[in-house]
């Protein structure tokens, strides 16, 4: 009872600001506990963001060589002659981006939640799991794309933002010129992905264009000397390991242009 007694007291003297710390011990662990909040979510942030850094790749291609990679979601590329290639090691986004300088033939690992896209310039090649060719150099005048697998949206990120869908066994082809797509129809049974860099095929490709395949795969200077001759469109495919000397000798079947060679340097001119 006395113990009661001096209990009862303490409080009624002390009770009152000891309960008051009390309180203001609770609102401050409160107010850190809001302020932890915020901050372990940065944190968070901070290490996802760390743990899933990306390092950007580049891999080029020499004149007269052909080269295979393999992309961390088991999409296998093979890349032309005079080829580059950016690419993540690992793809973390919502989308899988790589961009492209020159050909390669693409069979895509299908991931229905991760569209792939293929970059060249302002143009895009956008699946989800396929298989097709896409030619895309910079100094060439148009981007072209065959489909052999799948269906592909090909587009283009310029002022007139077209895009076209592609099936099995369309070929599209992009005029940087005209900022304008055609597409048509080509035979898979002659033009396939396995066999593509063993052969050498020109698809309405002008004289210009075609001189800077040639240079890509033989090494060899083509110079094409007037703008008439250079903007000639032509359709070649050649299978048999034709030397550059055939090519160009059977590019001039109609006997339009005439052909003279000085050391390694092609010319092209037209017939007067």
């Amino acid at each position: 009872e006395a113990y009661e007694r001096f209990a009862s007291s303490v409080y009624a003297e002390k009770g009152g600001n000891a309960f008051r710390r009390k309180s203001g011990i609770e609102k401050f662990m409160r107010a850190a506990a809001f302020i932890s909040i915020p901050i372990a979510l940065i944190a968070g942030f901070l290490i996802c963001r760390s743990t899933y850094t990306t390092t950007w790749r580049e891999v080029y291609v020499p004149y007269g060589e052909v080269r295979t990679i393999i992309l961390a979601d088991s999409t296998v590329l093979k890349l032309n002659s005079g080829t580059r290639l950016t690419y993540p090691d690992k793809f973390v986004s919502r989308s899988r981006e790589v961009f492209l300088d020159g050909e390669m033939v693409a069979e895509i690992s299908k991931d229905r939640h991760k569209p792939f896209i293929v970059h060249a310039d302002s143009q895009y090649v956008k699946v989800l799991g396929t298989k097709f060719d896409m030619t895309a150099y910079r100094g060439s005048e148009t981007i072209d794309v065959h489909l052999f697998e799948g269906k592909v949206k090909f587009g283009t990120s310029t002022r007139l933002r077209q895009e076209v869908e592609m099936l099995p066994g369309h070929f599209a082809q992009y005029s940087k010129l005209k900022d304008s797509f055609s597409v048509e129809q080509f035979d898979m049974r002659y033009y396939n992905a396995d066999s593509l860099f063993n052969n050498i095929s020109f698809h309405k490709k002008s004289l210009r264009s075609i001189s800077y395949e040639l240079e890509r795969i033989f090494g060899k200077k083509v110079v094409v000397t007037d703008e008439k001759l250079a903007n000639t469109k032509l359709f070649a495919f050649f299978s048999n390991g034709e030397s550059i000397d055939e090519i160009l000798r059977l590019l001039n079947v109609d006997n339009i242009m005439e052909i003279s060679r000085y050391d390694d340097v092609f010319y092209l001119s037209s017939r007067k």
